[in-house]
């Protein structure tokens, strides 16, 4: 949750709070989708989101100078290690079960919003 706070405060301070509403909405749904159909209904959590959140602000960042904000280089190492763990299957030898369908859903649904975003934001400035 504390991805979600420090991620969601830099979208909300350029976005509002109505486009930090939709664009969670936007990337917990078919990240959830994703897990529920390989995994059934056994899982929980906004991680997903917060993988939504990183991929968005990762296209922003590089392609929009308009946006305004970076996310630093140790944040976005530390997110995506702990990403490729997950997937390692590390984890699940010990026990924890990980939505990594979920995460990697809302990654790459947050770099596809993130693009559209850029896309709409460089044709409104010709316009």
């Amino acid at each position: 949750m504390m991805w979600i706070w420090l991620f969601g405060q830099l979208i909300e301070s350029r976005h509002g709070a109505a486009a930090l509403l939709l664009l969670t909405a936007a990337l917990a749904a078919p990240s959830n989708l994703a897990q529920f159909w390989v995994s059934g209904p056994w899982f929980g959590g906004m991680s997903a989101v917060v993988y939504g959140y990183l991929g968005y602000l990762l296209v922003q960042g590089k392609f929009n100078p308009d946006f305004g904000a970076q996310l630093q280089p140790q944040v976005v190492f530390l997110l995506l290690g702990w990403f490729a763990v997950c997937w390692s299957g590390v984890l699940e030898f010990f026990g924890m079960h990980i939505a990594n369908v979920a995460h990697t859903a809302g990654l790459l649904s947050g770099l596809v919003i993130g693009g559209v975003c850029v896309v709409c934001a460089r044709l409104k400035l010709r316009a």
